[in-house]
């Protein structure tokens, strides 16, 4: 038996909290039908994060999208948010069993 699996993007994002009402409102505006928003804690070039602090607390957001959707999102993250925002912005090819949900 072969599940038809159909090749989509994941686009990720690790950022600062405060960057989420406006991110939210760019991934409605490129067409993402539904995202997760993860509480995420590490460290990197900028220091540890250890998101105790809601006002310096960073996110990991997950979107699903097709290619076209992703290269929009990813032009407007670069654009918008990359100068005013600590951001981290990575691309997955994977592969989903609806793609009609996306």
């Amino acid at each position: 038996m072969s599940i038809p699996l159909h090749p989509m993007k994941m686009v990720c994002v690790t950022t600062e909290a405060l960057a989420r009402p406006a991110l939210e409102l760019v991934l409605a505006d490129c067409g993402c039908l539904g995202f997760t928003i993860i509480p995420a804690e590490g460290a990197g070039s900028q220091g540890q994060r250890i998101g105790d602090i809601p006002e310096t607390a960073n996110i990991l957001i997950k979107a699903i999208v097709n290619p076209r959707r992703a290269e929009l999102l990813i032009e407007r993250l670069w654009k918008e948010f990359m100068p005013r925002f600590a951001m981290v912005v990575w691309e997955e090819d994977i592969r989903v069993l609806r793609p009609d949900k996306f």
